[in-house]
Order: C-alpha cells, then sequence, then structure tokens
C-alpha cells in the first residue's frame, strides 16, 4: 500500500509519498506511486523488512533471475552506503522477551525494546501477564511468550494430523477470551481449523502467513504440525514451508505470546531439505527457534489426541 501527503492523482504534483510493506511489491506496482511525485522536490519514504514476505510471482523464474525483486530489494541494492539507507531497530509492539527471541533466534541484531531509547509509548507500569490453570496452562502463560508444542504425529494420515491440529487451536482460543491469529500456511488447514473453533472463530483471525503480514495480535497460534512433510520428495511442499520469509513473518506477529504447533517431522525432515540453498537458510532457521524455546523450558511434547487442560 501506499500513501501521500497531498490529496490528488496527478502525475509529478505529490509532495512525498510512503511506500508500506514494500517487501512484497513489485517495482512496477510502486512506479505508481513513484510516478506521482513532483520530480524537483518530491519525496519517497520505503518502510519494509527484507526479511518478510517476498512478491508474489506466479510464474516459475530461474533463480539467478532479478525480475521477482521487491522495490524494496532494488531501493536497498541502489541505495546501500549512502544516508538515504536506514535501520529502525526500535519495536513499539512486542513484548521484551518477544523483542529477545527476534533479535536472537530470527537474526535481528540490535533489535530492542523502544524504551531502551527513551520512548514513552507503552504504559509507565506494564499491566501484569496473564496466567492460566491447569496441567498445560504455560501453553497460554504470558510469562513464557515463545512455546513450542510437539505434536506426536509421525506416520499418521495428513487429514487426522489437522484434524487435531485444528482441535488443539480449539483448546488454546477457548481458554484465551482476547482472541487470537491463527496462521494457517496452507487453505486446508485453515478451513480444518474454522470447522474446530465454530462459534469461536468469530473472535478470531484464521488466515495464511501471506495475509497475516503487517498485522498483529497479542496471542498467536502458528499452525506448523498440519504440513505435508512425509512425502519422499515433494519439493514443492519443501519449498513452501522452508521458505525462511514465511517462517519470520509468522513468529512476528504476536505481541506478548506465540504458540507454534509442530510435528517432529518438521525439524526432522527428509534429506531433501538440504536441496537447495532456501531450504537449508529456513531449516536451520527453524531449528534455531527450537534451540531458542527450549533453552528456556518452552518445548512441549504433547499426544496428537490428548486435548490442552488450562482455563484462564
Amino acid at each position: 500500500t501506499s500513501s501521500s501527503s497531498a490529496g490528488g492523482s496527478f502525475v509529478g504534483t505529490l509532495a512525498g509519498s510512503r511506500v508500506d510493506e514494500p517487501a512484497q511489491m513489485l517495482p512496477s506496482v510502486a512506479a505508481l506511486a513513484i510516478k506521482s511525485l513532483d520530480p524537483e522536490c518530491g519525496r519517497l519514504v520505503i518502510l519494509g523488512d527484507p526479511k518478510q514476505m517476498r512478491p508474489t510471482i506466479r510464474t516459475q523464474l530461474p533463480e539467478e533471475t532479478d525480475v521477482g525483486a521487491s522495490i524494496l530489494d532494488l531501493a536497498v541494492r541502489q541505495l546501500r552506503g549512502s544516508q538515504c539507507l536506514g535501520r529502525l531497530d526500535e519495536n513499539h509492539r512486542m513484548c521484551p522477551r518477544l523483542c529477545d527471541f527476534t533479535e536472537t533466534a530470527l537474526g535481528y541484531p540490535g533489535y530492542c525494546i523502544c524504551s531502551k531509547g527513551g520512548c514513552t509509548c507503552r504504559p509507565a507500569v506494564p499491566l501484569p501477564p496473564l496466567s492460566f490453570t491447569g496441567a498445560d496452562a504455560t501453553l497460554l502463560d504470558e510469562a513464557s511468550p515463545l512455546v513450542v508444542v510437539e505434536l506426536a504425529g509421525n506416520g499418521v494420515p495428513l487429514a487426522d494430523l489437522r484434524a487435531a491440529e485444528a482441535a488443539r487451536c480449539a483448546d488454546l482460543v477457548r481458554a484465551y477470551d482476547a482472541g487470537a491469529f491463527v496462521v494457517t500456511p496452507h487453505h486446508a488447514q485453515r478451513l480444518a481449523v474454522s470447522a474446530a473453533l465454530g462459534p469461536l472463530a468469530a473472535r478470531c483471525t484464521i488466515d495464511t502467513v501471506e495475509r497475516m503480514q503487517g498485522r498483529e495480535r497479542d496471542l498467536v497460534i502458528v499452525c506448523f504440525a498440519g504440513l505435508d512433510l512425509y512425502g519422499e520428495d515433494d519439493g514443492v511442499e519443501l519449498d513452501f514451508v522452508y521458505d525462511a520469509c514465511r517462517i519470520v513473518v509468522a513468529l512476528t506477529r504476536a505481541k506478548k505470546k506465540c504458540v507454534v504447533l509442530a510435528a517432529g517431522r518438521l525439524f526432522d525432515p527428509s534429506m531433501h531439505v538440504f536441496d537447495t540453498p532456501a531450504r537449508r537458510e529456513a531449516y536451520h532457521l527453524l531449528l534455531g527457534v527450537r534451540a531458542y524455546a527450549n533453552g528456556r523450558g518452552a518445548v512441549v511434547s504433547k499426544a496428537l489426541a490428548a486435548p490442552f487442560v488450562l482455563t484462564a
């Protein structure tokens, strides 16, 4: 999306234009905003994250081609080394521990909560974190902002795995009264979660990673369990799942709590995950996420059919 500092739609008349989510925008689309700028004094501001989702290109292109590059890629390449290129490291929405997770496990060096720089946008006295009771209370307790739940699903038919994943989502949403984002990589997962939630779906946002980019919620449930990783060499699914940008977007939507539902296969896939540099990068990123959670006692193993036991 883009917004301008002056009304109207006349070519070459605007004093300024801002491009949001430029990592998803092709230069040909951004050209509409750029063309509207005054050629003498117009100013273009591009705000984006190079680690997030790229433009959707429906035609398969060779890896070395530049045709699928975003306006953000192009701007960074052209402005590197100049004063026109800068980086924003302060986070104004995540809790401090999720900021640390983003910096440490997702590869954002220097990323920090905004109050470290003197920002006063947050309450002077933070609200106490939500706490829950029951055998699985830590799954939603905000004192542990990141939890990885490994569902024992190896060898289980994909339909059963997705049904169980959806049921566990429903358990979490039912206990968390404030609503949630449920991030589902595949549309089939989204439909399964919506069906499992029934009327509760009205207080949630359930959608794919692409549609969640740029949005946020206190609780985010990431559905990485119901992925089709049991084929011998399903290159399309491996390319889809092991995509570092997709993983980063899914794991950075939460403000207070992120629960990752996964099957063991996600962290122990077929050897074909090493076939391409992109898959390898994403796989090592996921291993880092699990290691970060495990180092804080936040990796939980659960039987596939066992309901989560927790209440607010």
